[in-house]
């Protein structure tokens, strides 16, 4: 079952000290935010807000509010499905900012979301190759998919292993 958007806590904050050029030292504050498991990308809406983080075992999204500085996570689910695994490990904005695909590796789709307002949700997905693990929109505004070719079985399932042959989509 897909699980609701949940807000995280506040920042905490961080402390850093360096030595600059001159030798002198200086300390700056930083927020540091936690994160879910296995946070693998990075992507921003296109107007540079929201940056958003696919949590690949987690089967979230995490879109932060840079006004507020806090997390809110959004479940990924399988498709086709509800089962839990779907790995989402990249994503990519559209143009206009209002919506964000998400590559699931673990169920070999693309999960679409749409923002109504302030929430985003999971409007569906979309099949792709066999683990797919980079999202680009290209100069014409349509969406590619670089997938992982598979698991190397032979066509007959007998004889050397070949990266040539793949179970999946393609």
């Amino acid at each position: 079952n897909a699980r609701p958007a949940t807000p995280s806590a506040p920042p905490r904050a961080r402390h850093h000290h360096r030595t600059r050029a001159d030798g002198h030292p200086k300390t700056s504050a930083t927020n540091v935010l936690r994160g879910r498991l296995a946070p693998s990308n990075l992507g921003r809406r296109p107007d540079g807000t929201t940056p958003a983080v696919p949590n690949g075992h987690s089967d979230s999204l995490s879109l932060i509010d840079t006004a507020t500085r806090k997390r809110t996570d959004v479940a990924i689910p399988t498709w086709p499905g509800k089962g839990i695994g779907s790995q989402p490990i990249a994503l990519v904005f559209a143009p206009g900012g209002n919506r964000l695909y998400v590559a699931c590796g673990g169920n070999n789709s693309v999960a679409i979301l749409t923002r109504s307002g302030q929430q985003w949700k999971v409007a569906g997905a979309v099949p792709t190759g066999w683990y797919p693990s980079a999202l680009e929109i290209d100069s014409e505004g349509a969406l590619r998919a670089l997938t992982i070719t598979g698991t190397g079985h032979p066509p007959h399932k007998t004889g050397p292993f070949s990266s040539l042959a793949y179970l999946g989509s393609h």
